[in-house]
């Protein structure tokens, strides 16, 4: 077999979100149209990407395995953990198996317009929700691709906070969508059905009114799995 593709997600424990991983697996697979194997692993959670990958290798044989990151940011895992975990995986099998990972989903401009497509097109101002990093500029290609469409980027861990990016866009938009930027549905796009009232009150104040719109995540969206399909096809960044 000439090309495998394999990919990488952040990773839950919770049951749901490894329901969700598979079935969009399954769409990426439907959308290659090829007998390509596609395998997948996690960072985190029971599908580590250690042991998942020697397995996919291992049942398929193919002479390159691509690699995509199905991450958002250039943090520690897209810069450190995952090119640590494909160099333990390439050191342990034969040399007849190459791995190439490719740039992470957020490397791309293009992925500005696929975001944009959940706001709703009445509404010009709106906020993607990342998870955040320690990497100051882990975002800056994300924070680039939706800046010309609107978007403005908040992290839920970090600064800007989604209540700081509001309160700053408050002055200037009396209707601002939030769009949650996770693949799967989780502890944090919970979180946000919660909260979205409660600032939706506290950016408007006393007097004013704000009405904030918060879209499905960015995993719901049609256009996700012909943009990943997209990515494996690029060409790789390191070895």
């Amino acid at each position: 077999m000439e090309c495998a593709y394999f990919l990488v997600a952040h990773g839950s424990p919770n049951p749901d979100y490894l329901a969700h991983l598979h079935h969009f697996v399954a769409q990426v697979v439907a959308a290659l149209d090829s007998n390509a194997p596609v395998g997948v692993g996690t960072l985190a959670g029971s599908l580590a990407l250690t042991e998942t990958l020697p397995v996919f290798i291992h049942k398929h044989r193919p002479a390159a395995v691509r690699i995509l990151p199905l991450l958002l940011g250039a943090g520690v895992h897209t810069r450190s953990d995952i090119p640590a975990a494909v160099a333990q995986v390439q050191t342990a099998l034969d040399q007849g198996t190459a791995l190439e990972v490719l740039p992470h989903l957020g490397h791309w401009p293009s992925l500005g317009a696929l975001l944009r497509g959940l706001v709703p097109p009445d509404i010009s101002t709106w906020v993607g929700v990342v998870h955040g990093s320690r990497q100051p500029d882990a975002y800056l290609p994300l924070e680039q691709a939706i800046s010309p469409w609107g978007g403005h980027l908040a992290t839920w861990t970090q600064t800007p906070t989604l209540a700081e990016c509001l309160q700053h866009l408050a002055s200037a938009s009396d209707s601002i969508a939030i769009v949650p930027c996770f693949l799967c549905p989780g502890p944090i796009t919970r979180a946000l059905q919660t909260a979205v009232p409660q600032l939706a009150r506290q950016c408007g104040g006393d007097s004013a009114t704000i009405q904030l719109h918060l879209t499905p995540p960015l995993g719901a969206s049609p256009a996700l799995v012909p943009f990943v399909v997209d990515c494996l096809r690029l060409p790789p960044i390191y070895v």
